[in-house]
């Protein structure tokens, strides 16, 4: 067993956000995340589809979370691929206590709750209550489709993101939007690890900072001629003690 500790700072928005992230890392093999499991005969091979159930290889030198492949022990270990035992009677969140109690997500803390354990991710909160499937397998033609990328099947009665099977209607657009963004921080992953961890997590990373995107507001050009001067304020006139001459 390894566990491994990993920090990771970014600033977003003018703010520094410090997460720290602690997980263990149990290492057995490919295939599986459980002690004394197998690996399947398959497990080293590249060309085999999602040879690995999840968990992290150390003969691979790499992670796998909802079928996607992660070569980065620190993105991996970001994603926080397991649940966590957490007392929830002493948590002073009422949407988690009553998460907990139905396996539902509280938006406030970002925690996802499945079968008591704890989940830091909307990613791996979908990946514990739903499971990975090969898409080389599936007979349903409208389920093929799906794993393509993404939708539902009323025949089946599941819906599909990529090899990810999700079990409750509902459940598909946030599905989606946690695949989306592993599939992003998994694309700037060869250019910088850091980058990789900051668009999973939405901060920001140190080194690069991202250009602005879309196209430039231009303001108006200011004119290089000075205003005129103001005329200086006069005082009020001071009331008068004499009379008028038309008064006289």
């Amino acid at each position: 067993m390894r566990v491994g500790f990993a920090v990771a700072a970014f600033v977003p928005a003018g703010l520094v956000v410090i997460g720290l992230v602690v997980i263990g890392l149990v290492a057995v093999g490919c295939g599986s995340i459980e002690p004394g499991d197998a690996a399947p005969p398959n497990a080293h091979d590249p060309g085999a589809p999602l040879a690995h159930a999840g968990g992290w290889c150390e003969q691979c030198v790499a992670g796998y979370v909802a079928g996607f492949r992660v070569a980065s022990a620190a993105l991996f270990e970001t994603l926080d691929a397991h649940g966590h035992d957490v007392d929830v009677t002493t948590h002073r969140c009422d949407v988690c206590r009553d998460a907990a109690a139905h396996d539902g997500f509280c938006e406030r803390c970002r925690f996802g709750w499945v079968g008591g354990l704890a989940y830091l991710s909307r990613l791996t909160y979908h990946v514990a209550r739903g499971r990975v499937e090969d898409p080389a397998g599936i007979a349903c033609e409208m389920c093929r489709e799906n794993a393509i990328d993404h939708g539902w099947c009323d025949r089946c009665g599941i819906g599909r993101v990529r090899q990810l099977v999700v079990t409750e209607r509902a459940d598909l657009p946030d599905a989606r939007r946690a695949v989306e963004n592993l599939e992003a921080a998994l694309a700037v992953l060869p250019r910088c690890e850091t980058c990789a961890i900051a668009t999973f997590t939405g901060g920001r990373c140190r080194k690069h900072i991202p250009r602005r995107q879309g196209p430039r507001r231009l303001l108006p050009r200011r004119s290089s001629r000075r205003p005129p001067p103001r005329a200086p304020l006069r005082a009020p006139h001071a009331a008068s003690d004499r009379t008028p001459r038309s008064a006289r």
